[in-house]
């Protein structure tokens, strides 16, 4: 099984064999969850200082995709192409279009946030493209069939915090506005939200062009790794958006470690919480439920 690990910080991927794991670099004009890189300069510095270490990444380009936005797209797709990169995610097809137009013959991965839950919907898609990267909303039990069904095809979510909602609206922003409050909160990774009817404190991403709220608990599948390998998922993400970078080397490490429990693990990083996200429980649940 893959490990494919999403960063912004070249100090992580120090930590790291080209050799051993994939790299996933996701680009600042029509993406999000990028608070570190904000404009294409920053992006091409890194990616190049990554291909410098000896990786090969991969783009990711994870937003939703507007009319009039579809000339830029294809300008920087242009030019990003010419980077060589290993493949391209995708959340928008009008990505994987402009890729087939631009003669692009890297692998191609179909990587929406919330809608691929179902058989039916990736063995169309699959026509398409090389794989699918599952939503975050699933069991184990519904991924575990669903990369039986379709082997070595299917990457899914390991570690890190998942994202619970999006949307295009400023939301933490029109609060502060609503309360006559000022405070720059942009690109901030220490605001946290807490709904009335629950307890938890969910962390909450403002970006120029989005606002996300996470699950309040790191997901780190432990126990569930080596069932994910068995039924022939390709391959696990591991992302450190929001996660310390010693603290993310060290999970990470412990994530793979054969002699280290779970509960040993929890002890060492009590400072963070970590779960298993919806492995084990439906996401229609009340608040109350979730609490």
């Amino acid at each position: 099984m893959i490990k494919i690990y999403h960063t912004e910080r070249i100090e992580v991927l120090r930590n790291f064999k080209p050799n051993e794991i994939e790299l996933v670099l996701t680009e600042p004009c029509f993406s999000y969850r990028h608070p570190l890189l904000q404009s294409k300069e920053a992006f091409i510095n890194l990616y190049t200082e990554a291909k410098h270490l000896g990786f090969k990444p991969y783009v990711q380009v994870n937003g939703y995709v507007e009319e009039q936005e579809l000339v830029d797209l294809k300008a920087w797709l242009t030019q990003l192409i010419k980077l060589d990169p290993k493949g391209f995610y995708f959340n928008d097809f009008a990505v994987q279009r402009f890729l087939k137009q631009l003669g692009y013959v890297g692998e191609l991965v179909y990587a929406p946030e919330t809608i691929l839950t179902n058989a039916m919907d990736i063995e169309l898609i699959l026509t398409q493209v090389d794989r699918v990267y599952l939503s975050k909303e699933l069991t184990l039990e519904e991924m575990m069939d669903l990369c039986k069904l379709f082997p070595n095809k299917i990457e899914a979510f390991g570690l890190g915090y998942p994202l619970m909602s999006f949307s295009r609206r400023p939301l933490v922003r029109s609060y502060l506005a609503e309360i006559g409050h000022e405070t720059d909160v942009l690109n901030r990774l220490d605001l946290t939200i807490k709904e009335a009817k629950r307890t938890q404190h969910f962390p909450i991403l403002e970006e120029k062009e989005g606002t996300s709220i996470f699950i309040d608990a790191i997901h780190y599948p432990k126990v569930e790794l080596p069932l994910l390998n068995e039924a022939l998922c390709y391959g696990v993400h591991l992302d450190d958006l929001l996660i310390k970078e010693d603290s993310f080397i060290s999970l990470n490490q412990a994530l793979f470690d054969e002699a280290r429990s779970l509960e040993m693990i929890r002890l060492e990083h009590s400072d963070y919480k970590l779960g298993q996200a919806y492995y084990y429980r439906k996401t229609n649940m009340s608040k109350e439920e979730g609490q």
